[in-house]
């Protein structure tokens, strides 16, 4: 063990880590029983019952003598590290054995006849099957299958083990009809998460939140994810506002922890959440189609649904900024299943909007777990104006993986349509003479649609994207008109090496994609389209705060960004 940090090392067994425990750093440790103090009063430790019920080597409770302190572990051997004199200490599954030791009832029963709350000051295990919070393992699955899970059936949430802990340590107090205090640290998605909402409901009819800090994640160590550690405080009682918490901020900096205000963590109703907005707007999946990975790579023989007129796939996983990484466009359908078809009738517009929100921000382990709401002041000239521009972001943007392509996949031949590109087909064969011009289907006759054809006028194919940059080019921006004639004069010099025909990327095709032509393009020109495109970005970035895509938060998202 590293002791001083706290956090298991090279000495303590590989499959703790696995099983997502590790030890609290002591100067956290030490930050929580100030929290405390500052809560409850500097003598709170010394005069209730305490239990860490998941103590490892003791170091929530290092630094003070807790005179009635309550100590378990699932490994004897943790012991040698507590150095907490009279404690009560025993090996004992706080999650399958719901028999409470006699020595421990003992504990409980006396702190009933004292009048004295029970206080559970814990840092439970964060696994879930197939993560920790170290890194994603999918040796884990069935680790977290307990006694307690099976209690919390129909409780959403019941796969988190911190949460499994959170559930029986309220369980205990309720049953023994105790006061308690709760002092846990863990992540803090349980709070924010609308498919929480269940879990909500059971905690929140028992207890309620008080205060808490929150810290970066990498204060542990081997953790390098950008996510927000929390050590929150509830009490018993009832709490009937469950949209946001607030906690204070706290980092280790000059060799001190500092407190930089207090944020809002919240959670947005569900009929202003822009991940509603988007699935009431998408396609019907009725028409299986290749599962696509990426740009020109798929699942191999893998089919999924989307729908037979849908401009290509937009896949997320819920519009906070945590997930800009899993949040992409395809032609076809996405591999991981999750997503909506992408409706060219209305719909089109909420992924434009939600994908240019989620792309326009850096990551942090603050505002990581911040989600975006429905636009306000939307359908107005502006709006409509600010859409037009993040259309051009969106379609130079790494996460586009629309693709102009032409698969064999699971024994049949695919076109694939890449409605997002700037150009129709008629202008990309004049100026770049060599690219493949397939027509709909003329020339490739046989092959099924994994996606909307092409729109037709005057023998020329045009791409969804180009039909609605001339129907309403007096709204570009001359910053989007820059960016576009840039990467078009970078396109004019990979010309050569792009015609060559390529498996793999199909790049001499007229309508060849982002992901097809980006690696050519930034071997030439990379640092003047990533400057053109920044200038486009910052000036949609104002648009996020003027559409108030976030709400009464805009403030603490946005400022940080110098929006």
């Amino acid at each position: 063990m590293n002791s001083k940090n706290g956090m298991f090392k090279d000495q303590v067994d590989l499959n703790l880590r696995l099983e997502g425990k590790f030890w609290t750093p002591r100067k956290w440790a030490r930050e929580a029983q100030l929290f405390l103090d500052n809560v409850y009063g500097s003598q709170w430790y010394k005069k209730w019952l305490v239990w860490d019920p998941c103590c490892g080597g003791g170091n929530l409770t290092k630094g003070r003598r807790f005179p009635n302190l309550i100590q378990s572990t699932l490994v004897q051997e943790d012991f040698e590290h507590c150095d907490n004199d009279g404690a009560l200490q025993l090996t004992y599954d706080f999650l399958n054995n719901l028999v409470v030791p006699a020595s421990v009832d003992a504990k409980l029963r006396q702190a009933k006849a004292d009048g004295v709350p029970l206080v559970f000051f814990m840092n439970p295990p964060y696994a879930t099957p197939g993560k920790t919070a170290v890194r994603w393992d999918s040796t884990k699955a069935g680790l977290t299958s307990t006694i307690v899970q099976s209690q919390m059936a129909g409780v959403y949430g019941s796969h988190q083990l911190y949460l499994q802990f959170l559930y029986r340590a309220i369980s205990i107090a309720k049953e023994y009809d105790l006061e308690f205090i709760i002092g846990m640290f863990s992540a803090s998605t349980y709070l924010l998460r609308r498919s929480m909402q269940s879990y909500h409901d059971w905690l929140f009819s028992r207890a309620q939140f008080i205060d808490g800090f929150v810290f970066p994640a990498n204060e542990f160590e081997n953790i390098k994810t950008k996510w927000a550690i929390s050590f929150a405080v509830f009490e018993n009682g009832w709490q009937h506002d469950d949209s946001e918490f607030e906690f204070k901020v706290k980092e280790y900096k000059e060799g001190r922890i500092q407190t930089y205000g207090s944020r809002k963590f919240y959670k947005v109703p569900e009929d202003q959440s822009a991940e509603a907005w988007v699935k009431g707007n998408g396609l019907p999946r009725t028409q299986l189609a290749p599962a696509q990975t990426t740009g020109v790579r798929f699942k191999e023989d893998k089919l999924f649904l989307t729908h037979r007129d849908a401009l290509g796939f937009y896949a997320y996983n819920g519009f906070f900024l945590q997930e800009r990484d899993n949040t992409y466009i395809v032609s076809s359908v996405s591999g991981s299943g999750r997503g909506v078809p992408i409706n060219p009738d209305g719909g089109v517009w909420s992924v434009i909007a939600t994908f240019a929100v989620i792309r326009l921000f850096t990551l942090d382990w603050l505002n990581e777990k911040d989600e975006f709401f429905l636009p306000r002041k939307a359908y107005t000239y502006e709006y409509e104006a600010w859409l037009l521009n993040a259309l051009v972001f969106l379609m130079m943007n790494k996460q586009n993986n629309a693709t102009g392509a032409v698969v064999d996949h699971a024994g049949d031949r695919w076109r694939l349509h890449n409605h997002f590109f700037w150009h129709s087909r008629n202008y990309c064969v004049a100026r770049w003479p060599g690219v493949v011009a397939g027509f709909n289907d003329l020339d490739e006759q046989g092959t099924r649609y994994a996606n909307r054809a092409y729109y037709e006028a005057n023998n020329d194919l045009l791409p969804w994207a180009c039909v609605q940059l001339m129907d309403k080019e007096p709204m570009l921006w001359p910053e989007s008109i820059d960016l576009m004639e840039t990467v078009d004069k970078y396109i004019d010099k990979i010309h050569e090496a792009r015609v060559i025909p390529n498996s793999s990327f199909q790049s001499e095709r007229w309508d060849a994609g982002w992901f097809q032509l980006r690696s050519m393009l930034y071997g030439y020109g990379r640092d003047a389209i990533f400057h053109k495109r920044r200038v486009l970005q910052n000036k949609l970035a104002e648009g996020v705060r003027q559409f108030g895509f976030f709400g009464k938060y805009e403030d603490q998202v946005l400022n940080q960004f110098g929006v």
